[in-house]
């Protein structure tokens, strides 16, 4: 996944949701935070929503795979919901480029 930031979110157990959007540097948040951007540019996003593909960042070796939907609104965190795999592709494959830091 490269550099990203995760989404903790409460428990049981805590969630730890690795997630691409705003200034990448492993930073932590909490539903309600506001992102970081720093000296990256923002998108301009119509509305101020998007929502953001993300992954289970700790898994038991007999998981499969978690993967996620996180909400944004003006760039605070609304919501992380569970989707299937079919859905974070598709999310993946329609977001712009400039989401996030390289």
């Amino acid at each position: 996944m490269g550099t990203f930031n995760e989404l903790i979110v409460a428990g049981p157990p805590v969630q730890r949701i690795q997630f691409k959007y705003g200034l990448c540097w492993q930073l932590e948040y909490h539903i309600g935070d506001t992102v970081k951007w720093e000296n990256i540019n923002r998108p301009n996003i119509a509305n101020g929503g998007i929502v953001i593909p993300g992954l289970l960042s700790i898994l038991p070796e007999e998981t499969a795979q978690k993967y996620y939907a996180i909400t944004f609104l003006d760039d605070r965190i609304l919501a992380a919901s569970e989707i299937s795999a079919v859905e974070f592709q598709k999310l993946e494959q329609f977001l712009p480029s400039q989401i996030s830091n390289p």
